[in-house]
């Protein structure tokens, strides 16, 4: 019995730390399918419009004016031009929380939903290319022939990307931090059809598409020479396409996921209006220079799984965005006049073809020139972990949630609200413990009040008396009645004045006077009374 109460309060020393484990209680998000969850998408956009312009004739730079040769010009509003400049400026981060979306609790999520989108894509066109030497001036007669961008009669080596001329050329055996002539570091070119990329020439729903080409120089510029530096081309596009998104509002920051499904136009939209329709798909530009032409929505078959058949755009949402997105790029800086060619009246253009615009580092500085400034964006991208295909990606981002807030009787897609709920979770495994120690006690109190019972030991349970009584001295022990209850000691105690004294044989024990209450003593006297009378 006693190796059992042992073991028991070593168990009972586990039972709170496990018992407090039974019990938690934690805070779960539930959410429930509401229309105050909302989140936008586009399945036609049409926010644009072509009016008569005379006077933005005039203000046009000269290369643009087969804009609006027909008194006809697209304007998008002014939402979308802010989400041009933003995508170009912003992180992806901060671009990102721009979409509206409606979430009173700040979490919210959605199933998968399907919108009209804008789509970004980056291809490597470093390889192949051509290259060629050059000397003279910029005004003699091959100069329009080639791209050989002349600068004082010095040798000069180019080189040029043969599927679009793209090309940049500088002096020979001159170090980029060192000379008296400035030094092309970064040239791109613009185009908005795609027979004139390099690598977007199957699409059909290309919006505009800028080939950058730069020198690789290292930190200082100093041991980057002309023309041993290596350089890198890159041609990034713009397109219309059909995203999946999975949107959700966590604490009321908006995550997306996103993921292209579709980006070939429907054969038979995008027709002029009147005309017989086109047997097949021709791959051509989207942006007609005369924009009296009337065409129909331009249409992009959505998978099968969305929740419209496909979406669309009108001519005007074509032609705004791709002639502001372009102007983005190409906003005239190449026709201003050289610099260090006035007196000859050479501009940018003239000095290097087929480019529209370039990084310069000016002489004897680490500065650069920037025609037109976005290329300043471009040229401190490329030494970023996203390089220039962030940026590209970030307005393509930038114009999506645009789309997709402006859209056509601003539609959305409900979804699910979560509310925080408090819930108690029983973990039944750490009751074991607990309860086995309940039961192993209670069989632990059953047999220890059988044992008592059996061998009709007294209940003294945790009382001193017992053991006072017991260290009595001999001769007060037989002035008194043996008692077994520790009510009666108790009460018999009452009247006992005792003392410690040594006794030689029992070693110090109590000794006194016993002083027996008369309640006692007569009960003591009844005692005997009865013990003395025959049975």
């Amino acid at each position: 019995m006693a190796a059992i109460g042992c073991w028991l309060a070593i168990l009972s020393l586990l039972f709170d730390p496990f018992a407090q484990q039974i019990i938690s209680y934690e805070q779960e998000m539930v959410f429930t399918k509401t229309e105050e969850a909302r989140v936008p998408f586009a399945s036609r956009w049409s926010a644009a419009q072509t009016q008569l312009s005379f006077i933005g004739l005039l203000q046009q730079p000269v290369q643009a004016w087969g804009d609006v040769l027909s008194g006809l010009k697209t304007h998008i509003n002014f939402t979308t031009q802010a989400a041009i400049a933003s995508g170009i400026s912003d992180t992806s981060s901060e671009i990102s929380q721009h979409l509206s979306v409606e979430c009173s609790s700040g979490n919210c999520r959605w199933a998968p939903y399907s919108s009209l989108a804008v789509c970004s894509a980056c291809n490597d066109v470093s390889q192949p290319f051509v290259s060629g030497n050059a000397s003279g001036w910029p005004d003699q007669a091959s100069w329009f022939q080639d791209p050989k961008g002349v600068v004082g009669g010095a040798n000069i080596t180019w080189f040029k990307l043969p599927g679009n001329g793209l090309n940049m050329n500088n002096p020979n055996n001159y170090a980029f931090s060192n000379g008296s002539t400035e030094r092309i570091t970064m040239s791109g070119q613009v185009n908005r059809d795609p027979n004139k990329s390099i690598s977007f020439t199957n699409s059909s729903t290309l919006l505009f598409s800028m080939a950058v080409m730069w020198a690789d120089l290292d930190k200082d510029y100093t041991y980057s020479n002309w023309p041993t530096t290596n350089f890198t081309a890159r041609e990034c596009g713009l397109y219309l396409c059909v995203k999946e998104f999975q949107s959700s509002v966590v604490n009321g920051t908006l995550n997306e996921m996103a993921r292209e499904t579709a980006s070939t136009r429907d054969a038979s939209s995008y027709q002029v209006v009147g005309s017989p329709p086109q047997p097949s798909l021709k791959i051509e530009s989207l942006y007609d220079s005369n924009a009296s032409v009337t065409r129909s929505d331009l249409r992009i078959q959505a998978p099968n799984n969305a929740q419209f058949k496909n979406v669309s755009i009108s001519q005007a949402g074509v032609r705004g965005l791709i002639w502001y997105v372009k102007h983005a790029f190409d906003d005239g800086s190449m026709w201003a006049k050289v610099p260090d060619l006035e007196t000859r009246t050479i501009t940018w253009s003239q000095l290097m073809p087929n480019i529209t615009g370039l990084v310069r580092l000016i002489p004897g500085t680490q500065t650069f020139q920037y025609l037109p400034d976005v290329m300043q964006v471009l040229w401190t991208a490329k030494n970023t972990d996203s390089g220039i295909d962030g940026v590209f990606s970030n307005l393509a981002s930038s114009l999506t949630n645009n789309i997709r807030t402006t859209s056509d009787g601003n539609a959305a897609f409900s979804g699910e609200e979560g509310t925080s709920v408090t819930f108690v979770r029983v973990r039944w495994l750490w009751i074991i413990l607990p309860g086995a120690t309940v039961l192993l006690a209670a069989a632990f109190l059953a047999l220890t009040i059988w044992q008592t019972r059996s061998s009709k030991t007294p209940t003294w349970k945790s009382g001193t008396m017992a053991i006072l009584f017991h260290g009595l001295s001999s001769g007060l022990k037989r002035s008194l009645p043996r008692y077994q209850l520790q009510s009666e000691m108790e009460k018999v105690a009452l009247g006992i004045n005792v003392r410690l004294m040594d006794e030689s044989k029992d070693g110090i024990v109590l000794d006194g006077t016993a002083l027996i209450h008369e309640e006692v003593q007569s009960d003591e006297i009844e005692k005997n009374k009865h013990s003395d009378e025959p049975t």
